[in-house]
């Protein structure tokens, strides 16, 4: 994941628990921890995707080389912040939209 999205530790944490979860579930259910680990890796797979998409395009945005950059940062100027809020906003349901769990 791309530093400047901050989503590093927060999904290190989301794992964590996701993990947990998935193995005492496992034990609850008489399921193998072989079972459970496959189930934790399918579950997780499409947010994993999803947040490394979003990181991937925000790297080619914010790091672009080129006359495009200049027209990238007029506008990000010009354009209205409840305009900036509103893609923030899409962007961000977009990376929790996925199950967590």
């Amino acid at each position: 994941l791309d530093p400047i999205l901050a989503q590093g530790g927060g999904v290190a944490i989301e794992e964590a628990f996701a993990l947990a979860k998935a193995l005492q579930d496992a034990g609850k259910e008489g399921t193998s921890a072989e079972e459970a680990l496959k189930e934790f890796d399918r579950k997780r797979r499409s947010r994993t995707r999803v947040l490394q998409r979003l990181s991937d395009l925000s790297q080619v945005l914010g790091t672009l080389d080129s006359p495009l950059d200049t027209c990238r940062n007029a506008a990000m100027h010009l354009t209205p912040g409840f305009i900036k809020s509103y893609v923030f906003d899409t962007l961000m349901q977009a990376s929790v939209s996925t199950s967590l769990f």
